[in-house]
């Protein structure tokens, strides 16, 4: 048995049916820092919404004769809900929960993907190294005289032009044993490339399973280790893994099929497949905080298992879809499908296997997520997408009115502010052409103007909005420091001062 990393779990609120929710909401409506300030707020109309999503994911799932599930909402470091519904095993009639396991299939492509960009971050690989650099047993014939070995770029977005598996009994007979990665590398003497690299999306295991194999010879660590120790653990994964303990076994769902002649599911066996391409376990909870790290900011280090930008990185799009009628429609990046839908980008990835499936579904922008896992072969994004669709609007209302409220409190504060601002440091005011500003309020605004500028000065600053940053930051709106922060703070003697590009001006009136 694998060796198993348990992380210190924080505890994750479960939504009751009809229970009230709970969201993470920025104050003046901004980015704080990166990070969403935390504002509690007990929101009707999104617990009401919440309840109604609910309901709608266990019709669907009696429509699709889905045995159980499991569902997860997140809201920027929120979780909203975390629930499940039917049976994880219809022989014993264990109920699903929150708390079920599952497996997830080829949501672990996520995992190896973060690990990715975690050693590009420490400088360890390229995202654009052929894999062959990194492990050099990785060979492959191609047909196509000007085709360059695919890299890690290439494989991560599903656009290598690999084939989607090794050429093993595995691929013709499943429930086979499934071969080690050496085997998957000495067998591609037998297959060629299918398609030039960057030419047109051609999903594959083979090209995941063998990019984990690059990744743990670059780590000098084996790839189950890496993800959990540093990535499962550090966000407090503690109910996922490669292999479930005894911590978990007795929550694993049974996995089912199709019905059969007589109309009953019965249960698949567990198969082994891909580690870096698909045997991961989870459940909805623990993949609600792998969401959440996608919405914090900030550099890497303990939970932010990779900096903000890169995480950023990961959801642009290395190649978009050409086919006719679907031109630029969806399209591939770091580990995830992306798709504009409703004039949004949503960022998902699917997973199917032995009984499973399974999706995460992210609207970056807005900062929403979701998690649904069940324990049978069907297609669970639509389930999905109409969750997240709804929880969506409603967050959004719900953050604009939590931002009205706080513009009201803001602009209250915002007389404390007012006066004039001298510069502290007179010699100054021949290389910036001026010596003083002038704050005042207006509409429940900021502003500023510069009252007096030295002959010849193309500085324009006349009552130029000042926007709330962070308590007592704030950001020009327009004039000629578009962009720029002001700070206000008292100094040791309580006398407010503004500070601005290291100059200081103090409150004369």
């Amino acid at each position: 048995m694998r060796r198993r990393i348990h992380a210190r779990r924080p505890a994750l609120p479960l939504l009751a049916r009809t229970s009230r929710a709970v969201l993470t909401l920025a104050l003046f409506g901004r980015v704080v820092a990166g990070q969403e300030a935390r504002l509690l707020v007990d929101d009707p109309e999104l617990s009401a919404v919440l309840a109604d999503v609910y309901a709608g994911v266990d019709k669907a799932r009696l429509a699709l004769e889905i045995p159980g599930l499991s569902i997860a909402i997140v809201a920027g470091q929120e979780v909203l809900m975390a629930e499940g519904c039917g049976s994880a095993d219809l022989e014993t009639a264990a109920p699903a929960t929150a708390e079920t396991v599952y497996r997830v299939g080829s949501v672990t492509k996520l995992f190896t993907a973060l690990m990715l960009m975690q050693l590009r971050d420490a400088g360890k690989l390229d995202l654009d190294d052929p894999i062959q650099k990194h492990l050099p047993e990785f060979r492959i014939r191609s047909r196509f005289p000007d085709a360059r070995p695919a890299t890690f770029r290439q494989v991560a977005a599903h656009y290598s032009g690999l084939p989607r598996e090794p050429p093993l009994a595995t691929e013709y007979l499943p429930g086979l044993e499934y071969p080690p990665i050496e085997e998957q590398l000495a067998s591609l003497d037998r297959v060629e490339m299918i398609t030039p690299a960057m030419s047109e999306f051609s999903y594959s295991n083979l090209g995941y399973n063998v990019m984990g194999a690059a990744l743990a010879r670059v780590a000098n660590e084996p790839y189950v280790d890496w993800v959990e120790e540093k990535i499962l653990g550090p966000l407090g994964m503690a109910d996922s893994g490669f292999e479930p303990d005894e911590h978990m076994r007795h929550r694993v769902a049974t996995g089912y099929g199709a019905k059969n002649a007589a109309g009953v599911r019965e249960p698949f066996a567990w198969q082994e497949f891909g580690v870096a391409s698909g045997m991961l376990c989870s459940t909805a909870p623990d993949l609600a905080r792998f969401l959440m790290l996608f919405f914090r900011a900030g550099p890497a280090g303990g939970a932010q298992v990779l900096g903000s930008s890169s995480l950023r990185e990961m959801t642009v799009p290395v190649a978009v879809s050409v086919e006719p009628g679907e031109l630029w429609r969806t399209g591939s990046a770091i580990g995830w499908t992306v798709g504009a839908f409703d004039g949004e980008q949503l960022c998902y990835k699917l997973g199917g296997t032995g009984g499973f499936s399974s999706v995460v579904v992210m609207n970056f922008q807005r900062r929403t997520g979701v998690v649904v896992l069940t324990n049978a072969l069907t297609d669970p994004f639509s389930i999905a997408h109409d969750a997240l669709s709804k929880t969506t609007a409603a967050v959004e209302r719900a953050r604009e009115r939590a931002r009205a409220a706080d513009s009201r409190r803001a602009a209250e504060a915002l007389p404390r502010y007012a006066g004039r601002y001298t510069l502290a440091d007179a010699s100054a005011e021949k290389t910036l052409t001026f010596r003083s500003f002038d704050v005042s309020v207006a509409d429940g605004r900021l502003v500023m103007t510069i009252p007096e500028l030295l002959s010849g000065s193309v500085v324009y600053v006349r009552d130029t909005p000042l926007d709330a940053f962070a308590p007592g930051v704030f950001r020009m709106a327009g004039g000629s420091f578009y962009g720029n922060f002001f700070a206000f703070a008292p100094d040791a003697a309580g006398v407010m001062e503004l500070s601005w590009r290291g100059y200081r001006f103090t409150r004369s009136r």
